[in-house]
């Protein structure tokens, strides 16, 4: 399946929102996203979250269904959502991507990141 950034970044606002500390959010069954994206699709971009360090679950935390018992975001999620949130730097931090011809989640973290700076030193 092709990474979708925009799911990416749905699948890590979504848990960052509904995320509680102590509490398990079962990934995809309980996400508001499913009729977005569908159960297939969010099941791969959780995967992918969880395998680059994003999201944290519990040991055990695939359940027979397919589920992920997601405990919360990881501090490199949080890092990227503060230079994603807003939806002119998603939108440059894209267009950016798309020039380079990348869209791996590697490329798109420091895509964000310089834009970030760019903004803050008045050139973006």
């Amino acid at each position: 399946m092709k990474l979708d950034p925009d799911c990416v970044r749905d699948v890590l606002i979504e848990i960052e929102v509904k995320s509680k500390v102590g509490d398990i959010l079962m990934f995809p069954s309980d996400s508001e996203l499913l009729p977005k994206y569908g159960r297939d699709k969010l099941e791969y971009h959780l995967r992918q979250c969880v395998w680059n360090g994003f999201v944290k679950i519990y040991d055990d935390g695939i359940q027979a269904n397919g589920d992920y018992q997601v405990k919360d975001l990881a501090p490199p999620a949080h890092a990227f959502l503060a230079n994603i949130r807003s939806d002119t730097i998603w939108k440059k931090t894209k267009e950016a991507a798309n020039k380079v011809g990348s869209m791996s989640l590697d490329v798109l973290i420091r895509i964000a990141a310089q834009i970030v700076v760019g903004l803050i030193k008045g050139n973006a």
